[in-house]
């Protein structure tokens, strides 16, 4: 046997192998390019999630982006436009106003692909906390948006959505920060523009944020013993970054419940009791009425939302396995907090 020609012939080989390989990713590269990306929010949670997600993926060779737009209502002269994009190298500023279908299109000209997320709190505080105002600003903030899109010719438009509860709960529960975005899901569909809904768990982050447990320890929630599904912001940013690298040939007309994670409230707690996250060690969970909770008006919404989460499980499934498949480096909750 000539050892050396042998050696020489799998040389070869591995060389074409690589070749191939490389060649089909320029490939798919092409085939999925997203020269320019608009992103809605990149200030907040979700948006600042995927800005930071799609300008990792744009330093590698086979990025989608090469043009990533953060828009949001400040000027992008302004201080906080600035900082904005000097924290998200490549990126530029542009200016939006979601109440105003015109300012949204001039933002989306001559984008392939948009993200578009909405805060209803923000929108109900700038109402007076009027419920049925703040419903109707963002269901039309979200046609502005569907609208925009679908004159700009935008590709691919992921929205993040969440399920109309008054419809699937035939009035029972209403959850206006869910089910408005339930009739911007309806409103796309309609309007026939190539959508993805994405749809987030309970956020890690809300855990000694949001939710806290009192002086003595005590964690309250109306979850009953369900088990209380979750996601990290930064890892769900990432998924939606592979999202619209597979593009629309693959995402147009889908929606995915993201989640890093599904455990019992008290496992959550278990593990920053062992991290003694805040110096705090005795969490411990309690679980209280929905309905009690809804009492306190402050708090209707949220008690909605989480009885839609026990009761109504099977209409809002957010999927680990199906997170996880887009983005391998997905962390659960014990991961998170180590």
């Amino acid at each position: 046997v000539n050892l050396s020609s042998q050696n020489h012939k799998l040389k070869q080989t591995k060389s074409d192998i690589n070749r191939s390989i490389d060649q089909s990713q320029r490939n798919t590269a092409q085939q999925i390019s997203m020269s320019t990306i608009v992103i809605i929010g990149a200030t907040g949670a979700q948006g600042g999630g995927v800005a930071r997600a799609i300008v990792a993926d744009s330093k590698d060779k086979y990025g989608f982006a090469s043009t990533i737009k953060l828009a949001s209502r400040s000027s992008p002269d302004s201080e906080s436009s600035q900082a904005l994009v000097a924290s998200l190298p490549g990126t530029m500023a542009v200016q939006v106003d979601l109440n105003d279908k015109e300012s949204v299109l001039t933002a989306f000209q001559g984008a392939d692909a948009v993200f578009g997320t909405f805060n209803y709190w923000a929108t109900l505080a700038t109402v007076g906390y009027d419920e049925t105002k703040a419903v109707e600003i963002e269901i039309q903030q979200g046609k502005n948006v569907v609208d925009a899109a679908k004159e700009a010719g935008v590709k691919h438009v992921v929205l993040s959505t969440l399920e109309d509860v008054e419809k699937n709960t035939k009035g029972k529960l209403h959850s206006w920060h869910f089910t408005a975005k339930g009739r911007i899901e309806t409103y796309a569909k309609e309007q026939g523009i190539p959508y993805t809904f994405v749809r987030y768990a309970f956020y890690f982050q809300n855990f000694g944020t949001f939710f806290n447990a009192d002086e003595e320890g005590n964690f309250h929630l109306p979850m009953k013993d369900h088990v209380l599904d979750a996601v990290d912001t930064e890892d769900a940013g990432k998924a939606i970054a592979k999202i619209f690298k597979q593009g629309p040939s693959v995402w147009a007309g889908k929606d995915i419940g993201l989640a890093s994670d599904s455990r019992p409230v008290q496992e959550y707690l278990d593990i920053l009791n062992e991290v003694k996250k805040d110096g705090v060690d005795n969490r411990k969970y309690v679980a209280i009425d929905w309905a009690e909770m809804a009492k306190n008006p402050a708090a209707k919404d949220l008690a909605e939302m989480f009885n839609y989460y026990t009761d109504y499980d099977k209409d809002c499934v957010r999927d680990v396995a199906a997170t996880k498949a887009l983005y391998p480096g997905l962390r659960g909750f014990r991961e998170y907090t180590a």
